[in-house]
């Protein structure tokens, strides 16, 4: 080896790519929702009803079963903004209400959505993102109202493991049938499924995210996992969770230090030799 010259051991090279990921996602963790996620739904229009739907890879997206009616072999209409396209509905769970359909064409822009790496944790944070109707009444037209979708914020109140459901106190309503409900590093951990009135309120409840990965491996459809989400899918759950500027500035130079010493002192025990 030439005098002064550096070779980056694959330990190395390893080692800040274990960095990079544990810290990256507490960095973008700071901007809770980008505007970005709102070109991953869309409008599914079936009849005279219709839902949310949202896009898992290029050509296929996930909505709720019973915005389809539970039928497959469909076609429906979907659409966001200046985009329109013809859909058909490839696979139906009718137990856990999702539904997989492919596009005949895609939008010029387009959101991808990742799928997080387990369900979701009861006080987590969450988004519900889509078009209820009460958005309709005010816009008055489905197509001009699917260019700009409503986000709603809230938490995850209660998980049920065996039927793959939990409840979320997030605002919402019919036309958010089958639309996203996404963790704070914008991963899927659910779809709007049904409310159930109480004395008091109105209680939601999404399928969680295990269940639409099950219907999209049936249907044959591969999608992504978010590598935050495998870090631990809490995220920001309460004020006490909240990751603070400080932290992430200690985090940080942290880092750079460890990298300084990873990086550094091997050029210079080169230059010495």
């Amino acid at each position: 080896m030439a005098e002064g010259e550096v070779v980056m051991r694959p330990t190395y090279l390893l080692l800040i790519l274990i960095i990079v990921i544990l810290v990256a996602p507490l960095v973008v963790a700071e901007e809770l929702y980008s505007s970005m996620w709102d070109k991953g739904v869309v409008v599914v229009l079936y009849g005279s009803q219709y839902g949310t739907g949202w896009w898992v890879s290029d050509y296929y997206l996930v909505t709720a079963a019973h915005v389809v009616n539970y039928q497959s072999n469909i076609a429906v209409t979907i659409m966001h903004g200046d985009y329109v396209s013809k859909a058909n509905v490839i696979y139906i769970d009718r137990v856990h209400d999702v539904a997989v359909l492919r596009a005949s064409t895609r939008p010029a822009e387009q959101y991808i959505w990742s799928l997080a790496f387990k369900d979701p944790d009861k006080s987590q944070q969450i988004f519900v993102i889509g078009y209820p109707f009460e958005l309709y009444k005010i816009v008055g037209d489905l197509q001009k109202m699917s260019a700009d979708p409503r986000i709603a914020e809230g938490i995850v109140a209660w998980v049920y493991p065996d039927k793959q459901l939990f409840e979320f106190q997030a605002s919402t309503d019919a036309g958010n049938s089958g639309g996203p409900i996404v963790d704070v590093s914008g991963n899927v951990v659910g779809l709007v499924s049904f409310a159930v009135k109480g004395e008091a309120a109105s209680m939601y409840y999404g399928t969680s995210v295990s269940a639409i990965k099950d219907a999209l491996t049936k249907a044959g459809v591969k999608y992504r996992t978010g590598l935050s989400s495998m870090l631990g899918s809490s995220g920001i759950t309460s004020s006490s969770q909240v990751i603070q500027p400080a932290v992430i500035a200690a985090i940080t130079a942290g880092t750079v230090a460890l990298l300084t010493t990873v990086m550094v002192l091997p050029m210079v025990k080169a230059r010495k030799r």
